[in-house]
């Protein structure tokens, strides 16, 4: 999801190269720069309804999100997991956190 930033970019790369097929959610398909062999597909994630389409026969999600806050997350994670998929949050049971959470949660780490 999200194939064209700085991360996802690097991630669709790398799992290109090792034979994956991959699936990339992007605002802009013509303007994605994406390998042909890469399914391109139009969405948001600030749209509800985009991801969740965007999904269908899609073994795993990688979701790297790119908002400032973990508001909407959660619902964005459920809707393009599916109903029988188990989320890591439903195995961990902690909610999605920002980077700002796990900076703090680390901190001592870095120092």
């Amino acid at each position: 999801m999200g194939g064209t930033g700085n991360v996802g970019r690097k991630v669709v790369a790398d799992l290109t190269v090792a034979g994956m097929r991959t699936r990339a959610l992007v605002r802009d398909p013509a303007a994605a720069g994406l390998p042909p062999e890469v399914n391109v597909v139009r969405g948001d994630l600030a749209d509800p309804g985009s991801p969740a389409a965007a999904t269908g026969g899609v073994e795993s999600v990688l979701l790297i999100w790119p908002f400032h806050d973990t508001e909407n997350a959660e619902r964005a994670v459920r809707a393009l997991s599916g109903p029988d998929r188990r989320l890591v949050s439903d195995l961990t049971g902690r909610p999605a956190r920002d980077i700002r959470d796990w900076a703090v949660e680390h901190a001592a780490e870095f120092r």
